[in-house]
């Protein structure tokens, strides 16, 4: 009797564990043996691969002799894929929503500046050079298709100097001087997530301060440097690698501080490779 009712517990437990997994796949349609009380027409769940990573998202079409069939609507499907019942953050309390909180940290691994300088009605750009720097904060879910970002960056820049004076270039009519300078930021980006797509988009807004590391600039008045800053807005955009991984491109125009009439200002184009933790 007792072997009976362990052999019964074995099958139910069996059956159970079963009954969230994918039994089938063809093309985007999935067959899910079931215990329908579990599923209903409508639902989505997530399809979870060995690793614990979430593949895809599997919306139950109907209910048919105890099988549930469902279309895979984002994602892939494999068979064996353990499934769990999909939680729209919209239907989350104010306390569980506010402690869905990433911490992230990026590398800028290839960037470029144009220098925008305007005097009167001129104005001159000019390519300056490169950037490489670190960037470190946390993401803030608001909604579930929205995301405010803090940042804190620093950055080392390395940028060109054209000049025309016979000393400085020994002898030479024309050359190009280098000169180094790094930039701290502090700010935010607010973030747009479409639903189904691994990519987002936003705006960036940061106040931006510079250092001198050498002593000849055209670029920036380097004298000034060390008290100087800027006000930053910009536009980015992500695109999801992995579910933790992220490449970024973005723009941003730094606003400086007027000088003799001069209003310096920078565009920046970097590419930012981002590590969700």
């Amino acid at each position: 009797m007792t072997a009976l009712v362990l052999s019964g517990l074995l099958s139910l437990a069996a059956n159970t564990a079963h009954a969230q997994r994918v039994e089938q796949v063809r093309g985007d349609r999935v067959l899910i043996q079931t215990d329908q009380l579990k599923f209903a027409p409508g639902q989505k769940w997530e399809a979870i691969d060995g690793s614990g990573d979430i593949v895809g998202t599997i919306e139950i079409k109907n209910l048919r002799d105890e099988k549930a069939i469902g279309a895979v609507i984002e994602g892939v499907a494999v068979k064996g894929a353990n499934l769990r019942l999909k939680t729209d953050l919209k239907t989350l309390s104010e306390d569980e929503k506010y402690r869905t909180r990433k911490w992230f940290i990026g590398l800028s691994s290839l960037s470029a500046q144009v220098k925008v300088r305007t005097l009167g009605t001129d104005t001159e750009t000019d390519l300056v050079g490169g950037q490489w720097g670190v960037q470190a904060g946390a993401d803030q879910v608001l909604t579930a298709h929205q995301t405010l970002r803090l940042r804190a960056g620093f950055d080392l820049v390395r940028a060109r100097s054209d000049i025309n004076n016979l000393t400085d270039c020994g002898g030479d009519r024309e050359c190009t001087l280098w000169t180094h300078y790094a930039t701290a930021s502090l700010g935010f980006n607010f973030q747009l997530m479409p639903e189904g797509h691994s990519w987002n988009t936003g705006v960036s807004t940061a106040f931006t301060g510079f250092l001198p590391l050498s002593r000849d600039s055209d670029v920036l008045d380097a004298s000034k440097l060390a008290l100087d800053g800027g006000f930053e807005a910009g536009l980015f955009a992500n695109l999801k690698t992995n579910p933790i991984t992220w490449l970024e491109f973005s723009m941003q125009r730094i606003f400086l501080r007027d000088t003799d009439r001069v209003r310096p200002q920078l565009i920046r184009f970097n590419l930012t490779w981002i590590q969700n933790f």
